[in-house]
Parts: C-alpha cells; sequence; structure tokens
C-alpha cells in the first residue's frame, strides 16, 4: 500500500475488511522497530518491508481473519462488540495519532456489514433503526486524564490518545427523531463515507444543559478510617442543588464524582461548569457530558456517571466541609474529615425528587466537535 497518495490509500483501507476475511492465510510481519527489518529467517531482499502495521494486527486481533494466528471473539454482538473492541484499542500507543481511525476502520466496516443496523462514526457505534431503540454510545470516561487528538472530535474516544470505558446501555444517549435525523444527514453531508477523516466532526443532539461547581475534595490527614471517596489525593466532584432543600438543608448538596478527559484550562471557570445530561431516566442513573464552550460548539473534557452498584459512583449527600485556601487547577478545595454536623451518604430510594428540577428543564440543541 502506497503511503504517499492519500486517494489510493484511502481506497485500499476501506477494503482491509474485504481482504483480510477474504485471506486464506495471513503472515504477519510484527518483528524489528521499523518497516526495514523483513521476515526473521529470510533473506532480506532490495525493496522488502515490514508489512505488519497497526492497522494490520488489530484487524486481525479484531477477529476478521480467524485463520490468523491470535484471532478471538469475546461473544458479544452488535454496538457492545464493536465498544469492547474500541476499548481495547484505546488502550494502544499508536506511532502516529493521524492514523487513530485508518487503524481500525476494517473492523469497523466489518462489524458495519454484519451487524446490520448497528453502524458506527468516527468509531462511536450508533443504531437508527424506527423499529428499535435509536441510540448513540457517548457515555465512555477516561479513567485518568489523556491527551488530545485535535484531528478527531472531543466526542469519540479516537480524539483522545487514552484508555476509555464504554458505560453500559442504559448510560447510552437515547436519540430523538430530530438527533436520528441531524446524524443521518451528517453520514450523508460527507463526502463519500461516515468514516474518512474529512467528513464534518461536529454532532448536533438535543440534551438538557446546566452549569454546576466543581470541587476538589481530599481527606482531612490522621484519619485511619473514612469513607473511599475521600483520599489524601484531590478528586473532583460535581455540586448539584437539592430542589426540594427546606430551611433546614439549606447547605445541603449533592456531589457527583467526575472523571476529567483532560485537566481544565486555566480561564476556564469551574464555578460555573457546563454540563449536558446524557441520561436521566432514572434520576439515581445520571450520565453527564462536561463540556468546554467554543462559541459556535462543545468541547468535551470530562464525564460524570453514577452507578447504583458502585459505591464510589453513587450520588452522595454532603455538608460540613472545611473549605482549603488550596485549589486544585483552579478548583475549590474541601477537606472532609470527622466532626460534628458532617454529613456524607448515599442518595437512597424514595429521595428522587432532590433531582426533579433536572426533568423540568427545558432542552436545547448543541453542536459538540
Amino acid at each position: 500500500m502506497s503511503q504517499d497518495d492519500a486517494e489510493d490509500k484511502h481506497r485500499q483501507i476501506q477494503q482491509m475488511d474485504s481482504i483480510y476475511t477474504s485471506a486464506e492465510l495471513t503472515l504477519i510481519a510484527a518483528a524489528g522497530d521499523d518497516s526495514s527489518y523483513g521476515l526473521p529467517g529470510l533473506q532480506e531482499h532490495e525493496g522488502f518491508q515490514r508489512c505488519a502495521s497497526e492497522s494490520d494486527v488489530f484487524m486481525l486481533e479484531g477477529t476478521l481473519n480467524p485463520r490468523a494466528l491470535g484471532a478471538r471473539s469475546d461473544g458479544a454482538s452488535g454496538h457492545n462488540k464493536v465498544m469492547r473492541l474500541i476499548e481495547r484499542y484505546s488502550a494502544r500507543e499508536l506511532s502516529y495519532d493521524y492514523d487513530a481511525l485508518n487503524a481500525i476502520l476494517g473492523v469497523l466496516n466489518y462489524h458495519r456489514a454484519k451487524d446490520q443496523p448497528n453502524d458506527t462514526i468516527w468509531g462511536i457505534p450508533y443504531r437508527l433503526a424506527q423499529d428499535e431503540q435509536r441510540i448513540i454510545c457517548i457515555s465512555w470516561r477516561h479513567a485518568s486524564t489523556a491527551i488530545r487528538r485535535p484531528e478527531y472530535p472531543s466526542w469519540s474516544p479516537l480524539g483522545w490518545n487514552g484508555s476509555i470505558e464504554f458505560a453500559a446501555d442504559l448510560h447510552q444517549f437515547e436519540l430523538s427523531e430530530k438527533d436520528a435525523s441531524s446524524i443521518s444527514d451528517h453520514v450523508q453531508n460527507g463526502i463519500g463515507d461516515r468514516h474518512f477523516r474529512e467528513n464534518p466532526r461536529y454532532l448536533r443532539i438535543t440534551v438538557k444543559l446546566h452549569r454546576f461547581p466543581v470541587v476538589s475534595m481530599i481527606r482531612a490527614g490522621g484519619v485511619d478510617r473514612w469513607d473511599t471517596d475521600f483520599t489524601e489525593w484531590p478528586r473532583a466532584f460535581l455540586v448539584l442543588p437539592i430542589g426540594s432543600a427546606t430551611e433546614d438543608e439549606a447547605d445541603i448538596k449533592l456531589y457527583m464524582h467526575v472523571l476529567w478527559d483532560t485537566e481544565p484550562p486555566d480561564d476556564y471557570d469551574c464555578t460555573q461548569t457546563i454540563c449536558a445530561i446524557i441520561h436521566d431516566k432514572d434520576l439515581r442513573s445520571l450520565s453527564m457530558m462536561v463540556l468546554r464552550d467554543h462559541g459556535t460548539y462543545y468541547e468535551r473534557i470530562g464525564f460524570a456517571m453514577t452507578e447504583l452498584s458502585i459505591h464510589d459512583y453513587m450520588i452522595k449527600i454532603g455538608e460540613g466541609f472545611d473549605v482549603l485556601d488550596s485549589s486544585t487547577n483552579g478548583i475549590q478545595t474541601l477537606r472532609a474529615k470527622d466532626m460534628p454536623g458532617f454529613l456524607w451518604s448515599s442518595l437512597q430510594d424514595g429521595h428522587e425528587e432532590y433531582l426533579a428540577w433536572i426533568r423540568d428543564s427545558e432542552p436545547v440543541t448543541i453542536t459538540l466537535g
């Protein structure tokens, strides 16, 4: 495959799924550090080059060729299988960030043909079939901060150099008819396919947009027993108001753990953190995308999600913190410690009315980039 002819390279990449699924046998030249190493044990000939690129190896691992050594299947199907493949792929270190899409394009094309009506856009699975739930899988998170790939949209894992984990289907974004039409138009208005890098990277969706403060919390030194939410290292939490709070509860707030894709920039106002509600059908299982406003579009910079089965990711009710003079990346730091009047507990059944204001808010259409 010529690396100097962009049009020819793109045309061949589009056919990688057919090439590998049709192969009787695949030889993987994966040894060495560069393209000149060749095949161990065979005489090197002039012009011979190593052929196992990151794309080749991942397509084989993605089960495109069952006759290739190391091919496997995890038993998943449809969009869930694509999500698992993207998770594995996101943990890889690529030689060239701009090839993040090319290196997995054959796998995506293969699953698109196999798993209709599921499809992908910028590596994100979605489904627009009218007789099924219409979703796009934009709910995923980084375990630690990642490095931005500006060539790709921030709402796709391909837009970041860092390992990700998708949320369960419950937390994925359910598309309205208007949103589904926007995605369909988005694909059709590209230059021939839904994945090519020059395809529009902007996504229009209808969400509920809110602004919340973010705080960093740490544990007081010398405290031996304490909630695992608090450590000696700061952890970031969104601070949500309690909609039905009485006068006695005025100081009580709700706290939701947030994981940053990247540290907020110096000019970011962490007292007015922009959040798009991705899922609010179950008010104790919220999903929010943390955004940065660029004027004509929003860039994703973090994700907050609650899971009832995981203690660290449950919504917490709290009050009585010490406010410290120090800050973490411009974010106010609170200290949690054992003291009279301190409260920290998980949101329990029967208290969903604390978040009822979320359902009452009006949705707006935003552009993600």
